[in-house]
């Protein structure tokens, strides 16, 4: 081979070599077969979450459907089994008639004692998943509403004060406070608990643990009409500890004698019957005393220091509700002693700025105890029974104190607080009085009966 035909192939066997390597290093196709591999799972991943999707909006919509058929169950008007059952479907399937996406559902409605439950399985189609032998996706979902069963704490806070005895107010009072009762506290229950609150110059704890009550020890154990805290700030809840004179008394019990003592929570209607038809009217208003009693007699605080069977229980107890009634029939007249210990100097007669001003700051207070939701624990109701003519000085200064104490209604969806309607009563006539006991009355027992999710 000549010399030049040996180069020439040499040449030709370095080109060839040289065109390999170039070809291995070229990357440029490899993207599209990396994608054309990948597009598959990721076609799946995002089908996948579509389904999914489909099934959560279906779930979202059950989920409303079982709630508003457990409620619907819960607030039959028919309260028998089948009555019960026949609301909760009904609501169920009228909620459920354009369910979305083609699910097909399946319900039960299970009413117990107190109790409804909704259970539910939708059965949603798949679009994509199919693909990978799953045509379709099951949700479910329940709800249980509670209802009824719940007890009451009240504490009945009433004036007793000598101007009770004017137009036969405190007769009047006597024959309407039955009314509350009998809806609170019909004949046989044993859920219902009530505290009797006398209030007028002064507060009577009675003779029953009245060191307890006061925290005074020998020589004025016994004493037993209190006057304001001593110590501490004001309002105070705790209860005294023993051999503390937290409390302003009367050390001469006869000073106090027309005012009676308080009777602790108790479900036995005869021995409220004849606690009311023992009372006596005389002595000046002391509101504030008379608010901070009411309170004790309900708060858990207290609990030690009341007879066995009428400690109170926690805020935070799911099954009990607690509220305050108070009346009074005039103007808060009445101070005893100012927080640094001095004297008020509050003559009994004409309105007390400061007994107006310790009441209300009970009331707020009471307002910010909570129960187990976060909500006010306690509900207080005011009755302002025979005061002066709205537009009269005397008129509006116990108006305001009413007012101002009351519990919003919580049924009343009005969101501006100036407008949303209030718990306070303004009763002129005995028949009056007998309506607005009446309207608390049914209040307190929609609160007791008021359904509730608890799941």
């Amino acid at each position: 081979m000549s010399k030049s035909r040996t180069k020439s192939l040499v040449s030709c066997i370095k080109s060839g070599f040289a065109a390999t390597e170039a070809f291995c290093k070229d990357r440029r196709g490899t993207v599209a077969i990396i994608y054309a591999g990948a597009l598959i799972p990721m076609v799946a991943v995002v089908g996948v979450a579509v389904d999914y999707s489909r099934a959560s909006s279906v779930r979202v919509q059950l989920q409303a459907a079982v709630d508003a058929a457990a409620m619907a169950g819960a607030v039959s008007k028919d309260k028998s089994t089948s009555g019960r059952t026949a609301a909760a479907e009904g609501s169920f399937d009228a909620n459920t008639a354009n369910l979305k996406h083609g699910a097909a559902v399946t319900r039960q409605a299970s009413p117990g004692a107190g109790t409804m439950s909704v259970t539910a399985t939708a059965t949603v189609p798949t679009v994509f998943m199919k693909l990978m032998n799953t045509s379709e996706i099951d949700v479910s979902t329940s709800s249980t509403v509670s209802f009824g069963g719940k007890k009451l704490e009240l504490a009945l806070v009433l004036d007793t004060t000598g101007s009770m005895n004017y137009n036969n107010k405190l007769a009047e009072l006597k024959s309407a406070v039955p009314t509350i009762l009998d809806i609170v506290m019909p004949a046989g229950t044993i859920h219902s608990r009530v505290a009797l609150v006398p209030f007028a110059t002064y507060v009577n704890v009675g003779s029953t643990n009245t060191a307890g009550l006061t925290g005074r020890v020998y020589p004025y154990a016994n004493k037993r009409c209190v006057l304001e805290r001593k110590h501490g700030a004001r309002p105070n809840e705790s209860a005294p500890d023993h051999g503390v004179d937290e409390f302003w008394i009367l050390t001469n019990n006869n000073d106090c004698a027309s005012t009676k003592p308080i009777t602790p929570l108790t479900s036995d209607r005869s021995t409220l019957d004849a606690a009311m038809e023992g009372l006596t009217a005389s002595g000046a208003t002391s509101g504030h005393l008379g608010i901070q009693w009411g309170w004790h007699a309900i708060s858990p605080e207290w609990a030690s220091r009341w007879p066995a069977g009428s400690a109170p229980v926690s805020y935070t107890a799911d099954d009990t509700i607690k509220a305050i009634v108070m009346l009074t029939d005039g103007n808060f007249t009445e101070f005893h002693r100012n927080q640094n210990k001095s004297a008020a100097y509050c003559n009994g007669r004409d309105d007390c700025a400061k007994s107006r001003a310790e009441a209300q700051s009970y009331c707020d207070a009471i307002k910010s105890r909570v129960d187990d939701r976060g909500e006010e624990s306690v509900m207080i109701f005011t009755i302002g029974f025979g005061l002066e003519p709205e537009s009269t000085y005397d008129g509006l200064k116990a108006r305001e104190v009413m007012k101002y104490c009351a519990s919003f209604d919580k049924t009343d969806p009005e969101e501006d607080l100036s407008l949303k309607k209030k718990h306070f009563y303004f009763p002129v006539t005995e028949a009056d009085l007998e309506a607005a006991f009446s309207s608390i009355g049914n209040a307190l027992t929609e609160a007791v009966n008021k359904p509730r999710f608890t799941n």
